[in-house]
């Protein structure tokens, strides 16, 4: 058995194993497979901030690539081109989005497959810390308490992708991980845990 086929085993208290049945039974109802999840005074690791978060549970991330493709190659980017992003710039992003998408890194993927137990779609299981994650698309938030941003200092390169994927409203980007430990409330299915 190679180091990508070992499980680990996951022991969940009660409530935790409640709150899998109902994420999966709410996208196993669902005709698209699909799940609105309401996260209540949820609290960024990385800011501090405090918000109430809608996500969509069971989107999936590689078909929201598939789309980010055909978006980025229909694009007229001239349409798109600044004073501070030439066109050039804008079409070296484009190509690096589009790669990224279609050839993503071996190690990034090899390292999250070692770090986590998939539950199902959207939810996970962080094997080290024992931490139940969900990854899904985020709708809507209601900041409640404003954290403290890091100013971030980013290359040219990474200025023009993140400008293209904020004008094309590019699916895969609005993705995020958030962990169960850092809420005060979920509701799923007017379930309330």
């Amino acid at each position: 058995m190679n180091i990508h086929e070992a499980k680990a085993e996951v022991k969940v208290n009660h409530v935790a194993e409640a709150l899998i049945s109902n994420l999966k039974a709410a996208i196993r109802k669902s005709p698209t497979g699909v799940s609105f999840v309401s996260l209540k005074n949820y609290e960024s690791t990385t800011s501090g901030e405090v918000a109430d978060i809608t996500i969509n549970v069971g989107v999936s991330y590689f078909k929201a690539g598939e789309k980010d493709v055909k978006t980025l190659e229909n694009t007229d980017l001239t349409k798109l081109s600044t004073d501070e992003f030439s066109v050039v710039d804008l079409e070296i992003a484009r190509t690096a989005l589009i790669n990224s998408i279609l050839k993503p890194s071996k190690n990034h993927s090899n390292a999250q497959k070692d770090a986590y137990t998939i539950i199902c779609e959207g939810l996970k299981v962080h094997n080290k810390e024992q931490e139940i994650h969900i990854f899904a698309q985020a709708v809507s938030k209601n900041v409640i308490v404003k954290g403290e941003y890091k100013t971030v200092y980013s290359r040219h390169a990474t200025l023009v992708k993140n400008y293209l994927t904020k004008q094309l409203d590019l699916r895969r980007a609005k993705f995020r991980n958030y962990k169960l430990s850092n809420l005060q409330g979920l509701k799923v299915n007017g379930v309330q845990f």
